[in-house]
């Protein structure tokens, strides 16, 4: 079983493999666009100093004791937002990123679980809200499966 902990902002080991999988995240095809390398760093920076903003969770192997880089296999993004709508705040999973060859292992189900033991059974969440871009239909079928439903909403940046 994968364990799911902060990212330890004092560990580089760390912040290299999250930097690494961002990339990998924004060029495989599964999102809309790249990122900008810059950004990857404000956040870094933002989740660090302001913590109130977002965390990220890093996935590692069972057996893997000492954190080490080669044994973290992924990463999740999240970030608060408050919804009159359901209630309370909303869990925001901005990213989610298993590297390619610890997927279909059962790591993101796992992660949604250990979700639900640290935020909404403890009341720190009400709901989960995540995207999922068209060019990921294989994510889109987990999510769905994990009880997430489409809502058909016009999400509107500026």
């Amino acid at each position: 079983m994968p364990i799911f902990q902060k990212i330890n902002f004092q560990q580089q080991n760390q912040i290299n493999s999250y930097k690494k999988m961002c990339h990998l995240l924004y060029s495989d095809g599964a999102t809309e666009h790249p990122v900008n390398p810059e950004h990857i760093e404000r956040t870094l920076l933002a989740f660090e100093t302001k913590p109130y903003l977002g965390e990220i969770i890093m996935f590692w192997e069972e057996e893997d004791a000492k954190n080490t880089e080669k044994n973290i296999v992924g990463y999740a993004s999240l970030s608060n937002f408050w919804s009159n709508e359901w209630g309370g705040n909303v869990l925001h999973i901005d990213e989610i990123f298993v590297e390619e060859l610890h997927r279909g292992k059962g790591i993101t189900k796992l992660f949604f679980k250990w979700l639900d033991e640290n935020y909404k059974q403890k009341n720190l969440a009400q709901a989960y809200a995540l995207e999922v871009s068209p060019k990921n239909p294989n994510a889109q079928k987990l999510y769905e499966k994990l009880g997430f439903v489409k809502k058909y909403y016009n999400y509107m940046i500026n």
